[in-house]
């Protein structure tokens, strides 16, 4: 092995301009060499490990080779890696090396990496290293084996002890004593005297690991307090000048108060009470302007996925029973209506049960459930007020905000006094009848949906494009099909609302609904119509400024929401309290997001895991009575950011077979099609249909984006026949800009 390591590194290139010392081949050279000699019978190291020695032989041979760009030719001539000189000056910029945790170039060696400049009395730390550089965290940094032990020893520390400060093993001898010191002294002036504090000297490694679980780039030292990472030295700093230190250290009622009683809180609340920590649920809900109210659980349990879907399921079952006269069944389908009353209580008695369910869950936990409303009224501590107005404050070495969005009103004459949102659809006592859904959110679409599905007249105004941030081509698709249903679309803005007749508690009201909006050719025009009801889906916002967050240094969103330190959980101003789920600033507003998001922020402050939720490549579906499912980029986000050029779609049209029979007319809107990347062999980037049960197909596939599958990925993968999955399977028709409309032909 050794003869065959010389002769390859004979063959390697060398440049007579470079001195000896920087010569690559003979750097090797000697490095082989002195490996070797220490494993031969003199020495006193063991031999090299043959199998270790034949893999790096290989790898040696296989760069020699160009192995990687003869497998993966470029249209370039590159280098040893198949990189451009452009791509690899990139990659060596100040910027992309901070990001993985190195040291700019001047500074830059491998014994130094990270390494802080520490002056007497003071601590300075890097300008960039809190600063965000992309709009993603950076990858997963790697953790070599032989470091795990020292990594999750460090990560439980974090979470058992009360003071605890992690620093790179290259902070050492004085410059690691006057930090320790400097820590020290701070937490004695804070008259903390009851608390335990260690130092963990770690890998330089391992330290961009624990940087990275806390949405820090770099391997500066950290400080943590009650698990809260405070940050570096000169945030510490600043956290003592606040007058925070004292309180962080005190003692709590309680080791975490969660405020919201949603998918977020719930989450959250029931990991921590599982593994022993004492925890405080506050729920409390507002009423609507009409006065509707919800029990525990949130939006999603109460008046969002759980209603909605319940809803479309029942009203894709009255095309199911024209569906069952066609193969065969003899069933009467004429004069067949919908008993709003009676599915309505069926529908809320699952939720009661679920609320149930949830209180039972705490009990079981040993979790506190109050139904109170909380405000943070002091750092570390939150005021509660029951139904009956009284006030009690507790405290908490952490606190929770999963507060979630309520629906936005317009400011239209008439909008809360007789309109409602989806707060009040589900549980109202009567048919809804003609419903005009005001907005072009996938809320107002659903509604609109299932409205018209149970027999309903539904009217949708819109003042632009519908499902903003989605897929336009997967949009404008939806609406045809929508269209084709009966629904029909206005282009108009609601400028007033007039009640003609109130309603009841067995029927609906009746409502004047004046609107302005612009024809074809760019005129003004104004809309007029009647409606039994109005619903505005316009968007939802947070209602933050009444829990106190803001008053104590919680910086905010200016749409109210919590801004998370470098795209994490943790606030970017005050490290005790953390926030999740549609309460967080630029969080996708997805209930599952929601429950990942707590679940695996307090496995990291109670448990030690050192993982981050990941938001890229989020799997969702649009429940419009044909279902849209999605994951990964649309076509306008791909073309954004990686170039037209670069981007080939495949797609293709499709009859699911069970349509075929009753001969349904949704058949001709099946559409389904893959977004690749084609500079990076077909990666797939984005994936979208629109079909029956698209959620469920939308789930599985979602795995493949996560894995980043090429189009050759899913081309090898067998499909299962008869299916509407499998057409993800045998799609070959690029999409070209100009082409004819796809028609479907049989399997």
């Amino acid at each position: 092995m050794y003869k065959n390591y010389l002769r390859l590194l004979a063959k390697w290139p060398r440049d007579p301009r470079k001195a000896p010392g920087r010569s690559l081949p003979l750097f090797m050279e000697k490095e082989v060499e002195s490996s070797f000699k220490k494993g031969g019978e003199g020495g006193n190291s063991r031999s090299p490990d043959a199998i270790l020695c034949q893999r790096r032989f290989d790898a040696l041979s296989q760069l020699l080779n160009n192995t990687h760009l003869n497998d993966f030719p470029h249209s370039y001539k590159s280098g040893i890696f198949g990189l451009q000189v452009k791509q690899l000056e990139e990659i060596n910029s100040d910027k992309f090396r901070k990001l993985i945790g190195l040291g700019d170039k001047k500074s830059y060696s491998l014994l130094s990496v990270g390494r802080n400049t520490y002056c007497q009395g003071t601590i300075k730390s890097s300008k960039t290293t809190t600063t965000r550089l992309l709009s993603t965290m950076p990858p997963v940094p790697f953790v070599a084996p032989a470091y795990t032990a020292q990594l999750n020893e460090t990560a439980h520390l974090i979470c058992e002890k009360d003071v605890v400060l992690v620093v790179p093993e290259s902070c050492r001898g004085g410059v690691f004593e006057e930090l320790k010191g400097q820590v020290e002294s701070a937490i004695q002036a804070a008259n903390g005297t009851d608390y335990s504090f260690v130092t963990k000297n770690i890998s330089n490694m391992g330290m961009v690991k624990i940087a990275h679980a806390y949405h820090y780039t770099g391997s500066e030292p950290l400080i943590f307090i009650r698990g809260n990472c405070i940050g570096h030295p000169t945030q510490f700093e600043a956290f003592v000048k606040q007058g925070l230190l004292e309180k962080a250290l005190s003692k709590k009622d309680y080791d975490l108060i969660v405020i919201g009683g949603g998918s977020a809180g719930l989450s959250g609340a029931k990991l921590a009470a599982g593994i022993g920590k004492k925890v405080l649920v506050l729920d409390f809900v507002k009423p609507t302007p009409i006065g509707t109210t919800w029990g525990l659980g949130g939006t999603c349990v109460n008046v969002g996925c759980i209603p909605k879907k319940l809803m479309h399921q029942a009203s894709l079952l009255g095309h199911s029973l024209s569906d069952a006269k066609k193969f065969g069944w003899d069933v009467c389908t004429e004069n067949v209506t919908l008993n709003w009353v009676k599915m309505k209580d069926a529908v809320n008695d699952h939720i009661a049960a679920l609320n149930w369910g949830y209180k039972v869950a705490l009990r079981e936990k040993k979790a506190t459930y109050l139904n109170a409303y909380g405000s943070v009224t002091a750092p570390f501590e939150v005021t509660t007020t029951d139904k009956k107005g009284k006030k009690t404050v507790v405290s908490a070495d952490k606190i929770l905000v999963a507060t979630g969005l309520r629906p936005k009103y317009p400011s239209v004459p008439g909008a809360k006094e007789y309109a409602i949102t989806s707060d009040d659809l589900f549980s109202l006592p009567y048919n809804p009848g003609k419903t005009l859904s005001v907005g072009a959110s996938y809320i107002s679409l659903e509604c609109s949906g299932f409205i018209k599905g149970m027999g309903n007249e539904s009217h949708v105004m819109v003042r632009s494009i519908l499902l903003r941030g989605f897929d336009q081509d997967m949009a404008e698709r939806i609406k045809k099909q929508m269209a084709e249903e009966g629904i029909k679309f206005i282009s108009a803005v609601p400028t007033k609302i007039e009640q003609i007749k109130a309603p009841t508690e067995k029927e609906a009201g009746l409502y004047k609904v004046w609107g302005e909006g612009v024809d074809g050719e760019g005129k003004k025009v104004e809309y007029v119509d009647e409606y039994n009801t109005v619903l505005f889906a316009i968007g939802r916002e947070a209602k933050t400024e009444d829990i106190g967050i803001k008053e104590h240094g919680v910086k905010l969103s200016e749409a109210g929401k919590v801004i998370g330190f470098n795209g994490g959980e943790q606030s970017v101003s005050m490290p005790y309290i953390y926030a999740c789920g549609d309460v967080l600033h630029n969080c996708p507003e997805l209930t599952p997001v929601a429950i990942q998001a707590a679940t695996t922020l307090m496995k990291k402050l109670f448990l030690g895991a050192l993982e981050v939720t990941d938001y890229d490549n989020i799997p969702t579906t649009v429940f419009t009575p044909l279902e849209y499912g999605c994951c990964g980029l649309s076509t306008e986000q791909a073309q954004a950011k990686y170039g037209k050029e670069n981007i080939t779609e495949y797609h293709n049209v499709f009859t699911p077979l069970e349509y075929t029979v009753p001969d349904r007319k949704e058949s001709k809107h099946c559409y389904l099609k893959l977004i690749c990347l084609n500079t990076e062999h077909d990666r797939v980037l984005g994936l979208h249909i629109l079909s029956p049960n698209a959620g469920e197909i939308t789930q599985g596939f979602g795995i493949a984006l996560k894995l980043n599958a090429t189009k050759r990925d899913f081309d090898n993968l067998v499909g299962i026949h008869p299916s509407v999955a499998e057409n993800f399977t045998t799609l070959n028709i690029v999409k070209k800009e100009g082409d004819e409309e796809l028609v479907a032909t049989g399997c």
